[in-house]
């Protein structure tokens, strides 16, 4: 489960390459404390980096639970290619009769579980890695607060430039996909130092 869960959240946060790097030393370290099992290390892997490749829209959870699902559909197929280049072979029937014991059954429920896991822990998780949650961006930029109406009273001329650099930001963020409230947030505070 910490295979995909955790690299799914470094992705939220930061990106898929992060993501990725994340999912392979996860994988290393956990299989060390199991003397380097070959074929853990290259499921837990394969499960990682499925769900960094398989997440495509970062802000909304109910797409950390699908790219949970796909990579453990995912590493099934690796695992059970991985078996027949080790064992020689993989027994469908075998492994199919015992449903607790089935290791293909282990490998999607697993990225089931770390699909829901990821998804319902994301805001905590977010908050640990230093990510700003969505409500905290949109009250920064509530006219309201009481450094922008400082600012609006006793520097006019820096907070029209503010104001006027939020909205050329603003529409760059959203032009290269960037995240377009974070930067509209810190475009509006980039001058605050003339508000003392």
């Amino acid at each position: 489960i910490p295979a995909a869960a955790v690299p799914l959240w470094v992705s939220t946060a930061f990106d898929r390459r992060t993501g990725f790097v994340v999912s392979v030393v996860l994988a290393f370290i956990v299989s060390s404390f199991l003397r380097f099992d070959l074929l853990l290390l290259m499921t837990m892997m394969a499960q990682g980096l499925a769900a960094t490749l398989i997440l495509l829209d970062r802000k909304r959870p109910a797409h950390l639970v699908g790219a949970g699902v796909l990579s453990g559909v995912s590493v099934a197929a690796v695992l059970a290619a991985v078996t027949v280049v080790i064992e020689g072979n993989f027994d469908w029937v075998e492994d199919g009769t015992g449903l607790l014991d089935s290791r293909l059954f282990a490998c999607v429920g697993g990225g089931v579980v770390a699909g829901l896991v990821a998804a319902v822990f994301r805001g905590s998780m977010m908050r640990v890695l230093g990510h700003v949650s969505r409500e905290r961006l949109l009250d920064l930029t509530d006219l309201e607060q009481p450094l922008l109406k400082k600012m609006a009273r006793e520097a006019p001329g820096s907070w029209e430039h503010s104001r006027s650099m939020a909205n050329l930001a603003e529409g760059a963020a959203s032009a290269i996909g960037a995240d377009a409230l974070l930067t509209r947030v810190g475009a509006y505070y980039q001058d605050r130092k003339s508000v003392g």
